[in-house]
């Protein structure tokens, strides 16, 4: 998957977050918060992402569905669907856009109709999984839209609105892309 990747020195980073905890325990300021926590990752070695530039970048394909989905890591299937200037990746069939849990809303310049389209989120390795709960992190990926997921994703965490952490990035082997493909068809 080709995403752009926000990396610094470590040491760098380490710095640039213990000037924003400092400002931040002087006078709390939130978005102080969010690029400590952002300087944070990057000192851990997790680079970051915006999903707004990723989905810019990567495009639409030719049927007018995003190059690149995100989920939650605990759900089996996404749901994707495209509007005037809007792409809203949500946990089942029907979007609503007051159940801001349950999807990401990301301003775009897409053309003007509605659309709906799923895709297989693919599974996170037991090696990569988290200890706390999947449901509090996200996939990206490239979907193949009402298919079984393309082989490489990231496992994210969330930091603010549009902005992640990378924890890890793998390929799925065949026996898992042989089980996700079972979602398919079930």
């Amino acid at each position: 998957m080709n995403v752009e990747l926000i990396t610094m020195d470590a040491d760098a980073a380490r710095a640039a977050y213990r000037d924003y905890r400092t400002a931040v325990r002087q006078r709390h300021n939130a978005e102080d918060a969010e690029i400590a926590q952002g300087y944070k990752e990057i000192a851990k070695g997790h680079p970051l992402i915006n999903l707004v530039d990723a989905l810019d970048v990567a495009g639409l394909d030719e049927k007018g569905y995003p190059r690149i989905a995100i989920a939650r890591a605990s759900l089996q299937t996404v749901w994707c669907t495209v509007y005037t200037g809007a792409i809203a990746f949500h946990d089942d069939e029907y979007y609503s856009q007051y159940a801001t849990r349950k999807y990401i809303r990301v301003p775009t310049t897409t053309p003007g109709y509605c659309r709906s389209v799923s895709a297989v989120v693919p599974i996170v390795p037991p090696a990569l999984r988290p200890k706390d709960k999947l449901s509090n992190y996200f996939i990206l990926f490239e979907p193949v839209w009402k298919k079984a997921p393309n082989p490489d994703p990231l496992l994210l965490k969330r930091l603010n609105r549009f902005t992640f952490a990378v924890l890890a990035q793998w390929d799925l082997t065949p026996v898992e892309l042989m089980v996700l493909q079972g979602r398919v068809q079930a």
